[in-house]
């Protein structure tokens, strides 16, 4: 009798699994990886992270040291133009894990905009009739209670590594054309400010055309650490690529080919992972060009 209930079991197990092979079959999936549970992964959409899951990350993360409670991020814009958007896109979905694990950046394939994230260090700002000082950390101690969203960022505290441009500073800050509002809070002690556009390749800042931009306020990458570029400044060296000391080392990513394009989807791909990247997601170079 117990035989032959194990029997009818088999054959009504049997069963069930033919039937589900017939219809991974009729769907045109690989039965092998469904039968063997591995569809998770290898079957799911790419899923874009939102903008605020991004940022409120980034706040949680090893970058804020210090016990102050509200921590400034800041956000600089790299715009792909749409003409070289279709190839950088096709890059972007074929590294997309790779991409996902980046902390400090957000990439998105609509709008051609990658942000790279940062602490704001150093930042000068006010807020009412209070004028304060973020750490090194970009952290912020409040001497008294207020709305965040009052918050302006109108320069950074100059130091030996970023010096700022002559004509932009006063009582050793480094001030901006205008000051920076926050944009949005990413959590209630998250406030981000949207620090603009930044230029990359060739056309940015090389050899002799480096030493003295300063445009709305900022400066390019030379003039920014005292005639350094900001691998050399910050002790910054992917070795991907030769060294060049004269030029911005925004071209010796992770996915590198060497060269210093001054137009193209590629000098985009060259940037990320750079050493201008990595200082800048660092928050060395967000008052720079």
């Amino acid at each position: 009798m117990t035989a032959d209930i194990l029997q009818v079991v088999t054959v009504a197990l049997l069963l069930v699994v033919v039937a589900l092979l017939l219809a991974v079959l009729r769907s045109g999936r690989d039965p092998l990886p469904v039968a063997l549970g591995l569809t998770d992964s290898s079957a799911a959409e790419p899923q874009l992270d939102s903008i605020l899951s991004r940022e409120a990350h980034f706040g949680a993360t090893r970058y804020w040291p210090d016990d102050t409670r509200v921590r400034l991020i800041g956000y600089r814009t790299v715009r792909i133009e749409p003409e070289a958007r279709p190839e950088f896109n096709d890059f972007f979905w074929a590294h997309f894990d790779v991409f996902r694990a980046l902390p400090q950046h957000h990439y998105d394939p609509e709008t051609g905009d990658l942000r790279v994230y940062f602490p704001v260090r150093g930042a000068v700002v006010s807020t009412g009739d209070q004028r304060l000082e973020a750490s090194e950390h970009g952290g912020l101690s409040l001497t008294s209670e207020g709305d965040l969203n009052s918050l302006q960022v109108f320069g950074r505290r100059q130091t030996t590594r970023v010096t700022g441009g002559p004509s932009t500073i006063e009582d050793g800050v480094i001030l901006l054309r205008a000051p920076v509002p926050v944009e949005h809070l990413a959590g209630d002690d998250l406030p981000v400010f949207d620090f603009g556009e930044r230029q990359i390749g060739g056309h940015h800042d090389h050899g002799h055309h480096d030493h003295g931009q300063v445009s709305g306020g900022k400066v390019s990458c030379h003039p920014n650490h005292g005639g350094m570029n900001c691998s050399t400044a910050f002790g910054i060296d992917q070795g991907r690529c030769p060294f060049n000391p004269d030029v911005c080392m925004d071209y010796n990513g992770l996915w590198t080919d060497c060269k210093n394009y001054d137009q193209g989807w590629k000098r985009y791909r060259n940037f990320i992972g750079s050493d201008c990247a990595i200082a800048l997601s660092m928050g060395h170079c967000w008052n720079e060009i």
